[in-house]
């Protein structure tokens, strides 16, 4: 910004007059976001409102593992203002696990979490879009609880074009988003086949039955009874039809 300056002397009707031109440089500075309303910077103006405003910290109704998309809108409406207008603003949504995924725009944005202190930045106006999903599998051997933190990034741009220079600041003062993902067990799919020997399985080449041999299977159909002490674990674990075949033995016995 220029500013001209006319100075003008007079010494007994002698008028002088001399002409200059100053240059003043304004240098932005961005608004920051004062959680507490503790620092001197949360009110910089002096108008006595915060420069920043935020919906402050937020706890969301549990959610079952891997049940999709929660609305981080669901517990009341997500918003940054700033009074400066000229600013621009956006937010960091760091320390949920890595493999989280936002989402802004109905989906039409997807940004997942590599890093967890860096999280995903989108723009403030996003906020009244954005969804959260855990990752995959979540929370597995981990705790069910997620403290997803939001900082705001103000930025402030020299109007002068010759100039440009900007101010970026990031709050080290945060909000935080309590999500609790409750761990739901898995489906277990249980296949059984139809267990099958052949007439003679089992027998010794002499006819005879031992208890190793049992394990392969028992011809019931000799002439004569036969008395089985003990049926093989074996065949008692694995199979189904084997319990029947133990009842049939000590009818027959």
């Amino acid at each position: 910004m220029e500013l001209d300056y006319v100075f003008e002397t007079d010494d007994q009707g002698n008028l002088a007059t001399v002409s200059e031109t100053h240059t003043v440089v304004v240098k932005p500075v961005a608004e920051q976001y004062d959680k507490d309303n503790n620092n001197a910077y949360n009110d910089t103006d002096g108008d006595g409102n915060d420069d920043i405003v935020t919906q402050g910290d937020k706890t969301f109704a549990a959610i079952d593992e891997d049940s999709g998309w929660l609305d981080l809108n669901s517990a009341g409406a997500l918003s940054v203002t700033n009074e400066d207008s000229d600013e621009t603003l956006q937010v960091k949504l760091w320390n949920a696990p890595v493999g989280s995924t936002f989402t802004v725009d109905g989906g039409a944005t997807v940004l997942t979490v590599t890093d967890a202190t860096k999280g995903v930045t989108i723009d403030a106006a996003d906020l009244a879009t954005v969804e959260f999903k855990a990752p995959d599998g979540f929370p597995d051997t981990n705790s069910g609880d997620i403290a997803i933190h939001m900082t705001v990034i103000s930025t402030d741009v020299d109007d002068d074009v010759a100039d440009s220079s900007e101010s970026t600041i990031e709050s080290t003062e945060y909000d935080v988003f309590n999500v609790y993902v409750n761990p739901v067990a898995d489906d277990v799919t249980i296949a059984i086949k139809q267990p099958f020997g052949y007439e003679d399985d089992g027998r010794e080449a002499d006819g005879s039955i031992t208890l190793a041999s049992a394990a392969n299977g028992i011809d019931l159909s000799g002439p004569s009874p036969r008395r089985i002490k003990t049926v093989p674990k074996v065949l008692m674990s694995n199979c189904p039809f084997c319990h029947k075949m133990q009842r049939f033995i000590m009818t027959v016995i």
